[in-house]
């Protein structure tokens, strides 16, 4: 009886060591790593990037890489696809959801936020990018309608002071006020110029001839860089075929349109200084020549002489003057 005893005992303390043993194994398996982020880190593109819901093409120039620290963190950098911005970096959180991983993150600079939502799985980033202009310039803004010639801006000086406009030669206070009057009544027929939260401008303006309205829209694209603005054209809306002069603005046309802006209470001054207008010349007096509208005509002279003012003036910045709708 005794030896039985001893033996149920012993019998009893191995049964409940072999339970301890087998509670620290099952412990051990489920506490181990799951290193499988490691597996994601990659430069993602052309086939391997799904962008705002289209694959990319094999000339695409964007690319997303993938930097993973852990189950939970990545690094994402958007290389050529935010607007005005080379390469942005976030932060992401990530998520593992069975052999997907989520992505989320954001940031953001003065003028711009950036937030991207996505997931990787069997090799392929598909991510979402929204871009959105927080900028003071979001809005929408009009030139005065009751003072037409306030709408322009025009800073000009030269040397001599006066300038040979027409047969005749004026100061320069002359030929601004000239000019103001000239350009102004024109712009009764700009409605409005609308900057949007998502890079785009929107322009609304009256045909001279019938005074019918119409709206601009998706030709214009616009950032803020080192305090300047840069509008981008749609080259496909805005050019023909045919365009082959324009080629020297490829650079321009690509990258933005620098211009410089000024903003105070409510006013928004957007004007191009020479050193713009003067690089753009040597290819737009051979467009010049080829049109043939009869009121263009007409003024083509006057163009021609204010050329050649802008070509040897000191300061010329033109532009808008603008007020907050």
């Amino acid at each position: 009886m005794f030896k039985k005893r001893i033996m149920k005992k012993r019998l009893f303390s191995l049964f409940t060591m072999l339970c301890v043993l087998s509670f620290f194994t099952a412990c051990s398996d489920d506490d181990k790593e799951d290193d499988s982020w490691k597996t994601i880190s990659n430069t993602y593109k052309t086939e391997s990037l799904i962008l705002n819901g289209t694959a990319e093409d094999a000339s695409s120039s964007k690319s997303v890489k993938v930097d993973a620290s852990s189950l939970e963190a990545a690094t994402v950098v958007l290389n050529n696809i935010v607007i005005g911005q080379p390469e942005v970096s976030i932060n992401a959180q990530m998520v593992k959801e069975g052999e997907k991983f989520l992505l989320t993150g954001s940031t953001k600079d003065d003028n711009s936020e950036t937030s991207i939502e996505g997931s990787i799985s069997t090799g392929v980033l598909t991510l979402k990018v929204s871009y959105k202009n927080t900028s003071a310039l979001v809005g929408t803004w009009a030139c005065d309608a009751t003072d037409a010639t306030s709408s322009i801006y025009l800073n000009f000086s030269n040397e001599s002071g006066k300038v040979l406009f027409g047969t005749t030669e004026v100061t320069n206070d002359v030929f601004v006020n000239f000019m103001k009057n000239i350009v102004g009544g024109y712009t009764t027929n700009l409605t409005s110029v609308e900057f949007k939260e998502d890079a785009t401008i929107e322009i609304k303006y009256v045909d001279l001839n019938n005074k019918e309205p119409h709206t601009l829209t998706g030709l214009l694209t616009y950032f803020i860089k080192d305090s300047k603005l840069y509008v981008i054209p749609n080259l496909a809306g805005l050019l023909s075929s045919k365009a082959d002069s324009t080629s020297g603005l490829e650079s321009l046309l690509t990258n933005g349109i620098p211009m410089s802006y000024k903003l105070e209470n409510g006013k928004l001054t957007v004007y191009t200084e020479k050193a713009l207008l003067t690089s753009v010349l040597p290819i737009v007096k051979p467009l010049l020549e080829t049109i043939t509208d009869p009121t263009f005509v007409a003024f083509k002279p006057m163009i021609l002489q204010a050329i050649t003012i802008i070509e040897e003036s000191t300061t010329f910045d033109f532009g808008l003057n603008m007020l907050k709708q």
